[in-house]
């Protein structure tokens, strides 16, 4: 008797999961999608932070200006 419940919903329940599969798999790519371009966009900013930090460290502090002046 369970085996004829099983077959009975099998015809429903496959094609159910089957849909679910392939939804779940474009969420998922979307995700991977997204995830991608939040990578890419921190690798660029910590590349511009870092340009700047070598530029800061590349001026002289005040104290140098002042001296360079006086």
């Amino acid at each position: 008797q369970a085996d004829a419940a099983f077959i009975a919903h099998a015809r429903q329940d496959v094609p159910a999961l089957a849909a679910e599969v392939v939804r779940l798999r474009a969420d998922t790519a979307e995700w991977e999608a997204a995830r991608d371009a939040y990578y890419a966009s921190d690798q660029r900013l910590a590349r511009e932070a870092e340009r700047m930090r070598a530029e800061l460290a590349a001026r002289p502090t005040r104290a140098e200006a002042y001296r360079q002046v006086a």
